[in-house]
């Protein structure tokens, strides 16, 4: 998914389980693991977007980096065997 946090771009991220260890959740964020860089936060899901609904600006190396992290992470997901395949 695409993640937006104030004063940064949109992000590659993935969505996590917010067991407490992260910080302080808010009313209506998810926390999202960005890709790349590894960083964690809570994101309001008005600022979350599927992965395939890619935003409108120019990628820097780093995003285009993570963007294709992303990418293979949802690739490992739908392999066979992979999570969603195991979970059923």
């Amino acid at each position: 998914m695409w993640a937006k946090l104030a004063r940064f771009p949109w992000w590659p991220a993935e969505c996590c389980e917010d067991n407490g260890t992260k910080g302080q959740s808010k009313p209506g964020a998810q926390l999202v693991q960005f890709f790349g860089a590894n960083d964690y936060g809570f994101v309001l899901e008005k600022n979350l977007r599927p992965l395939a609904d890619a935003p409108a600006q120019t990628l820097s190396a780093a995003a285009s980096i993570a963007l294709d992290k992303a990418q293979e992470r949802v690739r490992q997901i739908q392999a066979p065997g992979g999570v969603i395949e195991a979970a059923v």
